[in-house]
């Protein structure tokens, strides 16, 4: 099997860079669910079979089992399969005491929204939280911006719904994953794309004079983009007010229901 990696793009990039202690760059979701096939005679939730129903899903979005790996020198990320994945470090499992009120589950979800995701391992993890009042229990989850790209952060929770209630877990392949390149194989890999890519530029670059009229025209309307978006304000500083202070580390977490007729 030949060594496997991707690059992620400039924007995924970034949401690594701009992450700072209080700053965090991961999406956030609580939702809850009737225990259903999953209640327990004690009145707990089985939550090795709802382990074992999500990893049967993970073959669909391989990026769930993907972590994060540097090339040499440039330290640029790259996504490579993870090696030592294991489905019980990203399913997690506590339990309020029962009757557990939506207070104390927005109290939890606000702790586990103030912490950082690991980024030796895949940047996912959900939290089971048990003993909801009615029977009910939650899952907090939390993904990294990185891993994500518009709408597809509805992945994870898309592929777990379905439209028909069902019971049954099919089970899934068995995960092998694609070796990893060293950092010299990395290297020469990275080295050699951007030679292709430099050789291109240059076979190019008829292309590139022959239209350079469009290309000025193309350029200065960019530029005219940026100093009108510069000048609207959005980089100069608020002044202090209430509810625009410093920011640190906590988090806490709200949400407020809305009847669907009204939305």
């Amino acid at each position: 099997m030949s060594i496997h990696y991707e690059r992620l793009s400039a924007l995924d990039n970034s949401f690594l860079a701009l992450e700072s202690r209080t700053t965090h760059m991961h999406v956030g979701a609580v939702t809850v669910f009737d225990s259903g096939s999953f209640a327990l005679e004690n009145g707990g939730i089985d939550v090795d079979r709802l382990r074992a129903f999500i990893e049967s899903k993970l073959q669909m979005i391989p990026r769930y089992r993907q972590r994060l790996a540097r090339v040499p020198i440039e330290r640029f990320p790259v996504w490579v399969d993870d090696d030592h994945f294991t489905i019980d470090y990203h399913i997690r499992h506590i339990a309020l005491p029962r009757p557990g009120t939506e207070k104390q589950l927005k109290r939890i979800a606000g702790r586990l929204m103030s912490q950082q995701l690991d980024r030796s391992k895949p940047m996912w993890e959900m939290v089971v939280v048990e003993g909801l009042d009615h029977g009910r229990f939650a899952i907090v989850t939390k993904i990294h911006h990185c891993m994500i790209d518009g709408m597809s952060g509805v992945d994870l929770m898309a592929v777990l719904m379905s439209l028909v209630p069902s019971d049954e877990i099919i089970p899934a392949p068995v995960y092998e994953p694609r070796p990893a390149p060293n950092g010299t194989e990395l290297l020469v890999r990275e080295t050699t794309r951007r030679i292709s890519e430099a050789v291109g530029s240059i076979q190019n670059i008829q292309n590139v004079f022959g239209n350079v009229t469009g290309l000025v025209e193309s350029v200065g309307g960019r530029l005219q983009a940026v100093g009108a978006s510069l000048a609207s304000g959005w980089l100069t500083p608020t002044g202090k007010t209430p509810i625009n202070g410093d920011i640190g580390p906590g988090r806490r977490f709200d949400w407020v229901n809305i009847p669907l007729a009204d939305v």
